[in-house]
């Protein structure tokens, strides 16, 4: 492939020729892509409040690469420890938010120098695969390592994609070329897709191509694995870019649409479920409740940490109890713990992993 000059260099492959990859067939499909990509970027930045949304998204992408039959189930108390990691991990996941904030404030020559940065990569790292999270942690902490020795070229994409942002090619082709580069970072032998999906929704986020990093596309590159990693060998070893990136424009598709469709059932759900609370408990009290139950479908009495505007355990046992009693909740007893599910709530995410 002949390399235009004009075009930044990328320190990790080579970007392929306009002319090449820039097909009727290839712009159609990233129009169609960014299309998803804006109608979900719409829904997200009109639904308040955001986090409820953001971390349900973050839930489904974790749970689906957990075993789907054991995520929910209560029978045992120790399930129900595990979700609590679960909650822990995906709030974790806006980490991402601060990691574009800070990457594009900053350059290469600083940015290797502050250790939030670091913090806020494995933090996310951790996230991203929770089933393997020990596995992926120990392969970005060595990314983010300055004294690895691929950590040059971690340095380098940065820098790339910082600066890569021009009219050079269609930016969903843009964002299959970083997915490429970012796999390349690292020798993870892994569920590889996952790690490479890591950066998905940063570069989407510093592309505009998403308002929030709010979508990863892990899912469906678990369930096309074989595809996956046939079009990524094809164009590793014979320079086939058109498969890789009709694949990749697919997979966004795909994942902005049914993200998209589930994002509005959500806002259905919190809307109605909104509006039951507000006539049996006080407003301030019914906004912080409502928030808890639709950010941990299975929650207890100790997390009275997350509503300010409820005093004390006992206050939000009661209001909870209340919902158990007209079917906003149902209530299960695991020894000397009472667990409040929003079935609805968990309804909707299994429907989500199928």
């Amino acid at each position: 492939m002949k390399e235009l000059s004009s075009t930044p260099t990328n320190p990790l492959l080579q970007i392929p020729n306009p002319k090449e990859i820039e097909t009727r067939e290839i712009l159609k499909e990233c129009i169609e892509a960014r299309a998803s990509l804006a109608y979900l970027s719409r829904v997200y930045d009109s639904f308040k409040p955001q986090k409820v949304l953001f971390e349900n998204l973050a839930t489904i992408e974790t749970l689906s690469v957990l075993t789907k039959s054991k995520a929910f189930e209560t029978a045992r108390f120790d399930v129900v420890a595990e979700l609590k990691k679960l909650y822990v991990g995906q709030n974790s996941r806006s980490k991402l938010r601060d990691i574009h904030l800070f990457l594009q404030s900053s350059h290469q020559s600083t940015w290797v120098k502050k250790p939030s940065v670091i913090e806020l990569y494995e933090e996310a790292a951790k996230t991203v695969m929770l089933s393997e999270q020990d596995e992926v942690f120990t392969a970005m902490e060595d990314l983010i390592d300055p004294n690895n020795a691929h950590f040059k070229n971690v340095s380098a994409w940065v820098d790339f994609e910082l600066s890569f942002r021009e009219d050079h090619l269609d930016p969903l082709i843009n964002q299959a070329i970083s997915h490429v580069s970012f796999r390349k970072l690292n020798h993870y032998k892994g569920n590889a897709e996952l790690i490479g999906s890591l950066a998905d929704p940063l570069t989407m986020k510093l592309r505009k191509l998403l308002s929030y990093p709010c979508l990863t596309l892990h899912h469906y590159f678990f369930e096309n694995k074989d595809e996956y990693e046939a079009y990524l060998s094809e164009f590793r070893q014979q320079g086939h870019w058109r498969q890789w990136v009709s694949f990749y424009c697919s997979a966004t598709s795909d994942r902005a649409q049914k993200i998209t469709r589930w994002s509005d059932q959500l806002v259905n759900l919190y809307s109605r479920t909104a509006h039951q609370i507000s006539r049996l408990i006080p407003a301030n009290k019914a906004k912080d409740i409502t928030e808890l139950i639709f950010t941990r479908p299975f929650c207890q009495r100790n997390d009275v940490e997350l509503c300010p505007n409820i005093a004390d355990n006992e206050t939000l046992a009661r209001h909870l109890k209340r919902l158990v009693e007209h079917g906003i909740l149902e209530q299960e007893k695991h020894s000397y713990t009472v667990v409040y599910r929003n079935r609805a709530l968990v309804d909707l995410i299994l429907e989500a992993i199928e």
